[in-house]
């Protein structure tokens, strides 16, 4: 099984947070739209092989290409590439985008999961990030999918902005856990590189996320998440019992994965690829029929680093007899580190699997980082 990313680099408005590939010229979506069939025909034939269990359309905005257009590209695709009978079909969307009528017709085109970039239920907060909807389009979208018969719907918060109370964020939570949508991606507040929020801080013009408030936020999600009976399966997502994420469980468990667009990645179980993140060199790419694509071949020790990476994040945790089979006597060298954060009540080695606890997930990165191989010299 493997999974399809499509990237869909338009978006109305630039969210002052983001640091993702996009542009809010949308004047060459329908040839972006026409690049990334070629890209996908090119890969059709090195994928052959592959069975796509899932696709995810992201951005971007995805939400903006016209339903019919939409349509046109998803039977193009599935054309081109072999996907299972019950594959996992999401689209991101945000909330001015949704009407009654786009819902129908995504459900049509064979799109049965929707991930809602709601962000956040307060008006000056949204404001603040520059989003282009509103609270109330926030709450009537994601009814309106609820509504549609749209069989799976994800909710995107962020928690930890200046602007946001730990009352407001609570009620955010309970919002999302009790409306029917299944799954919660709930992220922190972070400052990334070349962005307008990064730019404002450093002018002293925004205020820089507080850690202390974004812990406590998280310890909040925790709470809420168990009171509701939802599954906080991985530090940032939460789904009820079910409703994992199939697209993004691939990239945490290392499963294939084919990118088409710009700045996509690609992974074949050995090999890491990714297009350029610029929209021009693309589509001249695209009509040359050349695709000039980075990659790094993954070695042991990285792919040590990632299986640590990642899996200490999920729920399940980090089975040792898996980073024994990269790097034998693992366990071993480790021991000290193992022993110290379970000491410390960071996490607990059971049925041979090392699991963070609730408060050891505030520290999920440097628990990683004390278990990774450094290259020496």
């Amino acid at each position: 099984m493997a999974g399809l990313y499509i990237h869909i680099p338009f978006c109305r408005k630039a969210c002052f947070y983001c640091n993702f590939h996009f542009s809010v010229n949308q004047q060459g979506l329908s040839d972006m739209l026409e690049g990334i069939l070629l890209e996908a025909e090119a890969e059709a034939d090195v994928w052959s092989a592959q069975e796509f269990s899932s696709l995810y359309l992201g951005g971007g905005t995805p939400s903006l290409i016209p339903p019919d257009v939409l349509s046109q590209f998803l039977d193009a695709i599935r054309s081109r590439l072999n996907f299972a009978a019950q594959g996992e079909f999401t689209l991101e969307a945000n909330p001015d985008d949704v009407t009654k009528e786009l819902a129908s017709a995504w459900l049509a085109s064979g799109i049965n999961r929707i991930s809602l970039g709601i962000q956040s239920f307060s008006e000056e907060e949204l404001r603040w990030m520059n989003r282009a909807h509103t609270a109330e389009q926030s709450e009537a979208a994601l009814n309106t999918l609820l509504d549609s018969g749209i069989h799976s719907v994800n909710v995107d918060l962020i928690y930890g902005s200046p602007l946001l109370s730990d009352r407001a964020w609570t009620d955010s939570l309970r919002r999302v856990f009790h409306s029917g949508a299944d799954h919660l991606s709930a992220y922190a507040l972070t400052l990334e590189t070349e962005t307008p929020y990064k730019k404002l801080v450093q002018q002293g013009k925004y205020p820089a996320p507080d850690e202390d408030l974004q812990a406590r936020q998280f310890d909040i999600l925790m709470a809420e998440a168990a009171a509701a009976g939802w599954e906080h399966y991985e530090i940032s997502n939460l789904c009820k019992p079910g409703f994992r994420a199939r697209h993004n469980s691939a990239y945490w468990y290392h499963l294939p994965y084919l990118g088409l667009g710009p700045s996509a990645h690609s992974y074949d179980g050995r090999r890491r690829m990714w297009n350029v993140a610029d929209n021009k060199l693309y589509m001249e790419q695209a009509r040359q029929g050349v695709w000039s694509r980075m990659d790094e071949v993954l070695d042991l020790p990285t792919r040590l680093n990632e299986l640590v990476m990642t899996r200490i994040r999920l729920a399940e945790g980090l089975v040792l007899e898996e980073a024994e089979q990269l790097q034998p006597g693992f366990s071993a060298r480790h021991n000290t580190e193992l022993q110290a954060f379970q000491q410390r009540g960071w996490a607990v080695l059971e049925g041979g699997a090392f699991r963070l606890t609730a408060q050891g997930r505030h520290f999920a990165d440097a628990v990683a980082a004390a278990l990774m191989q450094v290259e020496e010299g």
